[in-house]
């Protein structure tokens, strides 16, 4: 794998997987389903954690491409997503036999 990776033990690297793998699901899944929305923050939460991580590493090893890479994604995952509002069926309205979307 890697020097430093060869100096980590394994079963560290799979929880590192694991807690990154449960991270993009609590952060995809909630939304798309509607079940548990307060997983979403909380996921988000967890990526930021673990980047924060990933900088103080890759900044030790003097990885400074990674360093950048690790604070997008803990950028991207504090930041909210603009709400896009959507057209419910109340404001769909009939008139002469054409739909139309209110404001």
């Amino acid at each position: 794998m890697g020097d430093f990776l060869d100096q980590v033990p394994v079963p560290a690297i799979k929880l590192l997987g694991v807690a990154e793998v449960a991270a993009a699901v609590g952060l995809i899944a909630p939304p798309l389903s509607g079940i548990a929305p307060i997983l979403t923050p909380l996921a988000a939460i967890g990526v930021i954690a673990i980047m924060v991580g990933g900088i103080v590493i890759h900044g030790r090893r003097r990885e400074f491409s990674n360093v950048a890479v690790n604070v997008v994604l803990a950028i991207s995952a504090g930041v909210r997503p603009v709400h896009v509002p959507t057209t419910t069926s109340a404001q769909v309205r009939t008139l002469s036999g054409r739909k139309f979307v209110t404001g």
